[in-house]
C-alpha cells in the first residue's frame, strides 16, 4: 500500500504504511529503503539517512540504500559522507550510472572538478547516449578551465536533445 499512497503524492500515508509493514516483520529491506525515498519527499532527510542506514544494516552490498543515502547525506551538507556513499554504490556495483552522475555532481559541488570528469566519463562509458552525462562534464571542464574541451561535450549534449547545452554551445563555444 505504501508504493500506491507514494504514486498518488500521498507521502505522509506511504510512509505510516510502510512504519506498520515494518512494524510486522522489521526485516523488510524494500519498506526501509521506499520509507526513506518517501521521506526525502517530505524533506526529512535525517529521517531519511536512518532509514537508507537501517537498510545497508540488513543488506551490506544495497548499492541502492548506498545511493539513496548518499544523496539524502548531500542535501543535508555531509559532503564527505555523501561521497563515501556514492563510492560504495559503485564499488559494489561499478556500472551504476546513478551513482556515478551523484558522485560527479557532488564532486563538481566541492570543486574537485577533475573527479566529477573522471565520473562523468565513466557514466558515459557505461551509458553512450546519456545526454545529461555529456553536459554534465562540460559544465565541470568549464569550471575547471578547459573551455575548448567542453565544447565536444556540449556538441554531443545537443545532439542527445538536451535543451540546456544549446545556450551553454552558443555561449562557450562560438
Amino acid at each position: 500500500r505504501g508504493a500506491a499512497k507514494e504514486k498518488i503524492n500521498d507521502y505522509h500515508g506511504a510512509i505510516a504504511d510502510y512504519t506498520t509493514a515494518l512494524g510486522i516483520n522489521s526485516r523488510i529491506i524494500d519498506a526501509y529503503n521506499n520509507r526513506g525515498l518517501a521521506k526525502e519527499k517530505i524533506n526529512d532527510y535525517l529521517g531519511a539517512v536512518g532509514d537508507f542506514t537501517e537498510a545497508i544494516r540488513l543488506q551490506p552490498k544495497s548499492f541502492l540504500a548506498y545511493n539513496n543515502r548518499g544523496f539524502a547525506r548531500g542535501v543535508l551538507k555531509d559532503y564527505l559522507g555523501s561521497i563515501a556513499d556514492f563510492t560504495e554504490a559503485i564499488r559494489i556495483n561499478p556500472d551504476y550510472l546513478e551513482a556515478r552522475i551523484n558522485r560527479g555532481n557532488t564532486n563538481g559541488f566541492l570543486k574537485k572538478y577533475e573527479n566529477a570528469i573522471l565520473d562523468y566519463t565513466e557514466a558515459i562509458r557505461i551509458r553512450p547516449e546519456f545526454g545529461p552525462a555529456y553536459y554534465n562534464r562540460a559544465v565541470a571542464k568549464i569550471q575547471w578551465g578547459r573551455q575548448l574541451d567542453a565544447c565536444e561535450d556540449l556538441h554531443k549534449a545537443v545532439e542527445l536533445k538536451l535543451i540546456n547545452a544549446e545556450k551553454m554551445l552558443q555561449k562557450y563555444c562560438r
